[in-house]
């Protein structure tokens, strides 16, 4: 059930970035003023966190995903008016997602270890 859920949401989440990153700059939803790229990293590493633990066993795979999403959404927003493409903007769109992989990566590795001790320990 988890796994569904996950790729649901992990699935949505790059939806919304979609949606965020070709919409006109005045329909471009925010979360005030924390800054556009604190959201981009943000938008990104959730994202792969999602991605991560809805597919556990390719973590290089989402990565690579990810980065490829980052490149193609920055020249996608080359046909946008108003939009414009950054290479900053796709750098900082990438190392969310990359920390984000990280970090579901670690959580998994956790969760693994949590489970083989308890395997080895039924006591416990």
């Amino acid at each position: 059930m988890f796994g569904k859920l996950a790729k649901i949401a992990a699935w949505a989440s790059l939806g919304f970035i979609v949606y965020a990153t070709l919409v006109p700059p005045g329909m471009r939803p925010t979360l005030g003023d924390i800054g556009a790229n604190y959201e981009r990293f943000a938008a990104y590493a959730v994202a792969s966190v999602l991605l991560v633990l809805a597919y556990p066993r390719y973590p290089v795979r989402v990565g690579i995903l990810v980065i490829a999403f980052a490149i193609a959404l920055e020249f996608a927003q080359l046909e946008i008016p108003g939009r414009d493409a950054r290479v900053a903007d796709m750098l900082v769109k990438a190392a969310g997602g990359l920390a984000g992989i990280v970090a579901a990566a670690l959580w998994n590795r956790h969760v693994a270890a949590q489970q083989l001790a308890a395997a080895k320990d039924p006591a416990g």
